[in-house]
């Protein structure tokens, strides 16, 4: 199955974590093979699995942080692919720069035209900032909080914008995740994702501020169009 899948990959990491915490906020149970777990005993790492049934992206990331005992904390999403030398890379940046984290930076990638139409038109072709592949020290935690738990959506953005607000000195990365989220979608489902995802989010502050800018925007066009109506109704 995909988690199988995806964990094989875990086993050649440059570095490996102390714990690994997995999530699971479908209503299917997770069955990892056997010869993963003896790979995780030899190598003296301690693994969890959560159960937290329909819980939002928020939710789920507190759920790990609080069930966390290591110094460190880093995100990873099925959907992204992380080099081997992904969080060896991450640590040595951190410990370098005697920083208290480093963001995660995301490319998404697509297989045919329609795909790479979705990314042109929503995330772009170029790396971004995202919380999937970033690393941070657990105190960042109890001074910048907790993710919001009851939006779908957008949590993300406003728990980073709250970390940028209190001068926390996190870094950029140089390690670069593929996004493979978007092959085998269709416009109907990103549209559908984009509407309720938005909806959700509406109402956290950094949303609000671009509702603002498009209001603001739009009155100026209106007032604009209104004191120059009568020539263009002339011409």
């Amino acid at each position: 199955d995909v988690l199988n899948s995806y964990l094989e990959k875990f086993q050649y990491w440059d570095l490996l974590p102390d714990e690994l915490i997995i999530i699971n906020t479908s209503s299917y149970s997770i069955n990892l093979k056997e010869n993963f777990y003896n790979f995780l005993k030899n190598k003296n790492i301690n693994i969890k699995i959560l159960n937290k049934k329909n819980h939002y992206p928020g939710a789920a990331r507190n759920a790990g942080i609080s069930e966390s005992s290591n110094k460190f904390i880093a995100f990873l999403d099925i959907n992204t692919n992380p080099s081997n030398k992904w969080l060896k890379d991450s640590k040595k940046m951190i410990d370098f720069s005697n920083a208290d984290g480093v963001f995660g930076k995301t490319k998404y990638i697509g297989s045919n035209k329609k795909e790479k139409l979705i990314i042109a038109s929503t995330y772009g072709f170029e790396p971004i900032e995202t919380l999937p592949g970033s690393l941070f020290k657990k105190k960042v935690f109890n001074i910048n909080g907790l993710f919001i738990e009851d939006v779908r959506a957008g949590e993300d953005t406003d728990w980073i914008d709250r970390l940028k607000l209190r001068n926390i000195n996190i870094i950029s990365n140089n390690s670069i995740l593929d996004y493979s989220g978007i092959i085998g979608t269709s416009y109907i489902k990103v549209l559908k994702k984009w509407y309720r995802n938005y909806l959700s989010a509406s109402k956290l502050p950094y949303s609000i501020k671009n509702e603002n800018i498009y209001f603001y925007t739009l009155s100026a066009l209106l007032i604009l169009l209104s004191y120059n109506w009568n020539s263009i109704y002339a011409k």
